[in-house]
């Protein structure tokens, strides 16, 4: 079952396209890891940007990839494979919602088998990055078989009681902040962490001229987590 509707017609047409490329080319430069010099496309075929973006893929240049990939389905829109490669490099960037777009979009079409255990992979990462683990967690129980799977399915169990409780492994997170940053991180790392609301939501706030303002929907007790985001 697809979250959405996957407009195919949008998502590869020719502006469709025009679009992805272009806004990759603007996320380029203003890169701190990806400012090179964006090569002019013009005269490779569909199946020459996608040994080219796998090139670029290799040396971790994602975004350079996902380009090369974006200019082989100009080419060769019914490409499933370019699809899933960007898929891909849209999940090495954190494009989430983008990377969901693509792998739903192979899924929409029916492919062969191989296609559809790699679409529901990139799928299950994406909710995953997106935080909506139980989506994930199901996918990931469909495909319980592998290493793998079990602890994406652990990583997201965690993920849901830390929505719901607001408890946090604080000593573990800490230890996994001093191995990824140093004074030189850049872009600076993100914790695999869920996000928390606890007893507060906004509401219009009348009395007080009008607005919203946070409020507390119950007795607050002294040291509670309110919010994680």
């Amino acid at each position: 079952m697809l979250n959405q509707l996957v407009d195919l017609g949008k998502l590869l047409s020719v502006e469709g396209i025009k679009c992805s490329i272009e806004r990759l080319e603007r996320a380029i430069r203003f890169s701190v890891s990806e400012q090179t010099d964006l090569s002019d496309h013009k005269h490779l075929t569909a199946m020459e940007y996608k040994e080219e973006g796998n090139t670029h893929f290799q040396k971790a240049s994602y975004m350079h990839a996902a380009i090369s990939w974006s200019h082989g389905l100009r080419i060769d829109p019914n490409n499933d494979t370019l699809l899933l490669n960007r898929s891909l490099g849209y999940l090495k960037i954190g494009w989430y919602e983008a990377a969901l777009r693509d792998s739903e979009a192979v899924l929409a079409r029916q492919p062969i088998p191989v296609y559809v255990k790699k679409a529901c992979g990139c799928v299950a990462w994406a909710e995953y990055g997106l935080g909506l683990y139980q989506n994930a967690l199901r996918r990931f129980e469909l495909r319980c078989g592998s290493l793998e799977s079990k602890q994406w399915i652990a990583r997201c169990k965690q993920r849901i009681r830390e929505q719901e409780t607001g408890n946090y492994e604080w000593a573990t997170l800490f230890i996994e902040w001093q191995m990824k940053y140093n004074n030189d991180s850049l872009p600076i790392p993100r914790l695999d962490i869920a996000d928390y609301i606890g007893p507060v939501e906004v509401r219009p706030i009348a009395g007080r001229g009008g607005g919203r303002g946070v409020i507390s929907t119950r007795d607050i007790k002294s040291g509670e987590l309110l919010v994680r985001a």
